[in-house]
């Protein structure tokens, strides 16, 4: 085997693209094949192509459901990389809290997993949503709620730490959760496991501990809404 693809959702390649062919280029060197990186216009056509990836960094929803409904194979995760939930509303409300959602319309990525977690947050402090402005991306829904478009979203604490102040401009933090419970995975399609171990799956794991120090580790965060910490 010569060629392999490396698969990364829409998410996780909006803030950042060039780490991700770094990484390809990297693993590309170190396993002496040609690894292409291949993104997604939207989570539906990630879900879509996963079938078809040699490898894959999956969200942690997608983990549970589509990776592992297809028997594909974790590699490895990202120390610290949690996915966590921020909820956001356009600086123009009046915060109120959490409390202010009760029958609003409320941003979010569809079948995300802040989106999943901001509904089971609600429903524990009995807060009922009037629907769910659906959207397909991060870029997407933030650049919604700036607009006034919508007032209020679950979006990825992690992607608005990560995101310019020219971005997030007119946006005010509500609420946060710390949970680290869900993190995205590196996984294998299962056609493919004979050649990993043959690769040495420790060598795989050396290569992307190394690749984490580099391009997420060390990277200063931009400065998010004052009450998100920078780390």
């Amino acid at each position: 085997m010569d060629k392999m693809t490396l698969l990364v959702s829409p998410n996780e390649v909006a803030h950042n693209t060039q780490h991700w062919y770094d990484l390809a280029i990297y693993l590309s060197r170190c396993l002496h094949i040609q690894l292409s990186l291949e993104t997604a216009i939207d989570m539906q056509d990630f879900r879509m192509r996963l079938a078809q990836a040699d490898i894959a960094y999956v969200p942690p929803q997608d983990a549970a459901t589509q990776a592992f409904g297809r028997n594909f194979k974790p590699l490895c995760t990202i120390q610290d990389c949690y996915e966590e939930l921020a909820v956001i509303s356009n600086q123009e409300v009046p915060v109120s809290g959490l409390k202010g959602l009760q029958g609003s319309v409320i941003g979010g990525v569809a079948c995300s997993f802040p989106n999943r977690l901001g509904m089971t947050l609600l429903r524990k402090k009995s807060i009922t949503p009037t629907s769910i402005a659906k959207k397909e991306s991060w870029p997407d829904l933030l650049s919604s709620l700036v607009k006034n478009e919508i007032h209020y979203a679950f979006i990825s604490k992690n992607y608005l730490r990560h995101t310019r102040r020219s971005e997030r401009g007119g946006v005010q933090l509500i609420a946060s959760t710390n949970l680290r419970k869900a993190l995205p995975q590196l996984m294998l399609n299962p056609l493919h496991c004979v050649f990993i171990m043959r690769s040495g799956i420790h060598c795989w794991r050396c290569i992307w501990t190394k690749l984490a120090e580099i391009y997420w580790r060390n990277i200063k965060p931009g400065p998010g809404p004052k009450s998100i910490p920078s780390s």
